[in-house]
């Protein structure tokens, strides 16, 4: 009787998803003009025609905060077990959000940002220990690595980069819901939280059409909010061994190592390490490609090693990985050189 009343909900629950993406996204105009938050084209960085509205991340948000609720008082989730945990991660994932909103109304500075992270950061894994990384469990060598006493340092440092390479990332129209949408598919695949990430597939889905109509842009509130939680849910599921550190790195090593050649040149440079410019690799590209050819390039030096990885089950496809992101960065980055 539980069972069927459970799936009983789990339609209805399904359909007021579907209802309220639906509504977000035909009531767009009014939504972004009552929060009067635009991004506006600056003829350098930004080169968009028109004014956009920069919140697509709200949408997942409200999706997020139907699942909380339900998880809490419907369903039992695989994941989150605990009710303090499940409060402290909707808690510190809405000031993150709230972070981002603000940061696209009046820009806060890079160190505000910073400390803000860390601090949240700090607070959600300190509330939650099955959210410190301990160990590595690397299934290609059959070792695991213990992390020792820098664990919950370790776990700030990844939640940190992670956050800043997904924003970093999001850079040109269409590659960071394709992104998303990679990892959206690979959560359902691995049957990981079907009730959250099936609507956050299906949001991505419609926000792609949007976004590549210049008619919404994810904005800061969803760059920061969606890998706080990504990272959560990628940590708890390591954990329970659905899904490997090799395929964690494969999903992450793209806007990471990207994340990481972009601080270097700027340090190098003696410029700010968080100083936006335009020398990212959906740059680098589109400067001789289309936008469209660049982000599908991205798109599949993620998408096709993941396949991969599911069929041979060989960390060294991350070595395939950086040796094809290297190869295009150097190749198209003479080709603008030389132009």
């Amino acid at each position: 009787m539980l069972t069927q009343i459970n799936n009983n909900y789990t339609i209805v629950y399904s359909a007021l998803s579907v209802v309220l993406i639906l509504f977000f996204f035909l009531k767009l105009n009014f939504i972004s003009s009552k929060l009067n938050i635009y991004d506006y084209s600056d003829n350098n960085r930004k080169l968009h025609k028109k004014k956009i509205p920069p919140i697509g991340g709200l949408i997942f948000f409200l999706i997020f905060f139907f699942y909380i609720i339900n998880i809490l008082f419907f369903f039992e989730s695989r994941i989150f077990i605990h009710e303090k945990h499940i409060v402290v991660l909707f808690s510190t994932s809405f000031l993150i959000l709230l972070t981002g909103l603000v940061d696209d109304k009046v820009n806060l500075s890079s160190r505000r940002k910073t400390i803000i992270f860390i601090f949240l950061i700090s607070v959600l894994i300190l509330n939650d220990n099955e959210l410190v990384v301990n160990y590595l469990k690397i299934l290609t060598f059959k070792r695991t690595f213990a992390i020792g006493n820098i664990s919950v340092l370790f776990t700030i440092f990844c939640f940190f980069v992670y956050i800043n390479a997904f924003n970093m990332f999001d850079g040109i129209n269409l590659q960071s819901g394709l992104y998303l949408l990679i990892l959206f598919i690979f959560f359902i695949y691995k049957g990981l939280e079907p009730l959250l990430f099936i609507p956050f597939a299906i949001i991505t889905i419609i926000f792609l059409i949007y976004n590549y109509r210049d008619r919404i842009f994810l904005g800061n509130c969803g760059s920061y909010f969606l890998p706080f939680i990504i990272s959560s849910f990628l940590i708890k599921s390591n954990k329970l061994d659905i899904i490997s550190v090799e395929e964690i790195l494969i999903l992450m090593v793209v806007p990471g190592i990207d994340l990481i050649r972009l601080f270097c040149i700027r340090l190098v440079e003696g410029k700010s390490p968080f100083v936006a410019d335009r020398n990212h690799i959906h740059h680098i590209l589109a400067f001789k490609l289309t936008d469209l050819n660049s982000v599908i390039i991205i798109f599949l030096i993620t998408f096709i090693p993941i396949i991969c990885y599911q069929l041979l089950n060989n960390i060294f496809i991350i070595i395939f990985q950086i040796l094809i992101y290297s190869y295009l960065v150097i190749s198209f980055s003479n080709k603008q050189s030389k132009k």
